[in-house]
């Protein structure tokens, strides 16, 4: 099981978080990913996002998980409402296209001050070396945005960005 902490890009800070965490384990065939956020909750906009898939999640508060095997990608996004996307890439930002998977089993608790958005994702190759890049979108009451990854490569938020999948998950566990 690997944690880390995600880090908001300095220029999208956000006050009112106390921390935001990432949990990932790898199974046979999936991925287990658990965000916990901590901090001033009542700051958070949790928009009421359709359930199921759906486009443009990043736009509000939404949960992201990159897998790579170099230079193709598929990126996962998670909103607290239950919908989600899976998209496919050829190559950085490029032949994206909706990932042909079934919805992924999600779970959502919250609190006062604590929000926890966990997947088990699963893997398109299984058995192979994998690249991640995990990273959040956090929106609050007033729709500013601020962005959260495990790093940040560029001037500007960019959760595509090949420097930016910092993890290595070994072949199956």
């Amino acid at each position: 099981m690997i944690e880390r902490a995600l880090v908001p890009h300095p220029t999208t800070p956000a006050a009112w978080v106390d921390s935001l965490r990432v949990r990932i384990e790898r199974g046979t065939g999936v991925l287990g990913v658990e965000f916990r956020l901590h901090g001033e909750l009542s700051r958070l906009r949790l928009p009421a996002d359709p359930t199921g898939r759906s486009d443009g999640l990043w736009r509000h508060t939404c949960c992201e998980v990159f897998i790579a095997s170099t230079p193709a990608y598929r990126e996962w996004n998670l909103a607290p409402s239950g919908a989600w996307q899976a998209y496919d890439f050829i190559a950085y930002r490029k032949g994206m296209r909706p990932a042909g998977v079934q919805p992924p089993a999600t779970r959502l608790e919250q609190g006062p001050s604590a929000l926890t958005l966990a997947a088990r994702l699963p893997l398109a190759d299984p058995n192979g070396l994998a690249r991640l890049g995990v990273a959040a979108v956090l929106e609050d009451r007033n729709g500013v945005l601020s962005y959260w990854a495990l790093a940040h490569a560029g001037e500007r938020p960019d959760f595509h960005h090949p420097a930016s999948f910092t993890l290595t998950l070994d072949p199956t566990p």
